[in-house]
């Protein structure tokens, strides 16, 4: 059986009032005559408002940009129009906003994870109205804003109108990148005048500078002539037969026992020390590789060793969008990525169990490999001294985010 329509209780209203004005100018009563008017046109004024209200309004959010740096204040501006001879006597705007940024400069109300943007303003026939508010970015990945929800109505609220606004936002926030202490390269392959614990054979017929003598320099590379010129031991700097390679495997899988807020912190902190490390070499003319054990846009992250302009970019976008899911384990991301000679591998983990080590012990039969280590406590096992050239131990702290650098300790 069909359900039946009801009619708007406005119109019994506006019928009311007609009988009351219609009876009181047949009796000749004033009075009665001029309320009915009054309550008959207040309730069509009511239902043409109700009705019409959020006619001609528009709803526009707009990002100072759509990419955004970790810890970045961006701006966002709120417009609301009022295309229409109507004016609103209020006005409520509902904006879904998401639940890991904090907004400043509005009333934000917090529901579990979900956290909506409200305003209520009145607005008069044709006006345009903007606010300006502060997204502070203190966590990476893909936010989404949207979508809203305005709601007006008549001035006595006895009819309301709500309409969505398909306006979803996204905006991507890449990792936190800090600066190094040290940088964490085993190549044998020499970066400028930092020194590295394995030599290459150098071309002797490409001398592109000199640079002060270092302990260990053999004697033969010594520029006597720059040296009589200065009077400080000088040797010369020659091109490289081969240039740096790195190829970076990420694990973002937390040791085993932690519970689930430390392993997301971990995790959140291994992605931060991937963006910082393939930054630093990649600044420093290492061409570098990306693997980790997670997915982007469910498609596994696997970048080559690279040098190109664009490389950092696309590693902070695929390092901003990565969940530690879906991805090929490190094991066997190690076991089976076949780079060319000279490429070292650099692993970061929090956690060193049996299948990785024996992975390593493959890998490090035929690469140079280096090791950073996340260090929990009581938590994950460290990289065995024997499968690695080199690791260094970064300390997990909860006050991650305030790091103003990544202190690595040598191991």
């Amino acid at each position: 059986m069909a359900g039946r329509r009801h009619a708007d209780p406005a119109f019994g209203l506006v019928a009311v009032g007609v009988g009351l004005a219609c009876g009181g100018w047949a009796s000749g009563n004033a009075l009665l005559a001029v309320a009915g008017a009054i309550i008959g046109l207040t309730a069509l004024l009511s239902w043409a408002w109700g009705r019409w209200c959020l006619t001609g309004v528009s709803y526009a959010r707009r990002l100072d940009h759509t990419r955004a740096t970790f810890g970045e204040r961006l701006g966002m501006e709120i417009e609301l129009v009022n295309d229409k001879l109507l004016p609103l006597a209020w006005l409520h705007l509902r904006d879904l906003v998401p639940p890991d940024l904090s907004v400043q400069g509005a009333v934000v109300t917090v529901s579990g994870r979900r956290r909506e943007l409200h305003l209520v303003l009145a607005m008069l026939p044709y006006q345009r109205v903007r606010r300006r508010v502060t997204v502070v970015c203190t966590e990476r990945g893909l936010h989404r804003f949207g979508p809203a929800t305005l709601r007006s109505g008549s001035p006595l609220g006895t009819h309301e109108r709500a309409v969505e606004v398909d306006s979803e936002q996204p905006l991507l926030v890449y990792p936190k990148v800090m600066p190094l202490s040290t940088l964490p390269l085993t190549s044998r392959v020499p970066l400028g005048e930092r020194r590295v614990r394995q030599s290459i054979a150098l071309d002797p017929t490409s001398v592109v500078g000199v640079r002060p003598y270092l302990t260990g320099d053999p004697v033969r590379t010594i520029d006597w002539r720059a040296t009589a010129r200065g009077g400080d031991l000088l040797v010369r700097v020659h091109e490289p037969a081969a240039s740096p390679s790195v190829a970076l495997f990420v694990e973002l899988l937390p040791p085993r026992g932690v519970s689930r807020r430390v392993g997301r912190e971990l995790i959140e902190l291994l992605v931060s020390m991937a963006a910082s490390v393939a930054s630093e070499l990649l600044a420093a003319g290492v061409a570098t590789g990306l693997y980790t054990t997670g997915t982007a846009q469910g498609v596994p992250v696997a970048v080559p060793p690279s040098r190109d302009p664009g490389t950092r970019t696309a590693m902070l976008e695929l390092l901003a969008r990565v969940v530690p899911a879906g991805g090929v384990p490190l094991p066997e991301a190690l076991v089976r990525t076949r780079h060319r000679m000279g490429v070292s591998v650099l692993v970061l983990a929090a956690d060193f169990p049996a299948t990785t080590r024996t992975a390593l012990a493959e890998v490090h039969r035929r690469s140079s490999v280096g090791a950073l280590w996340l260090g929990a406590d009581g938590a994950g096992t460290p990289p065995p001294r024997q499968l690695v050239d080199a690791w260094w131990q970064v300390s997990a702290d909860e006050s991650w985010r305030d790091w103003q650098a990544l202190q690595l300790v040598a191991r």
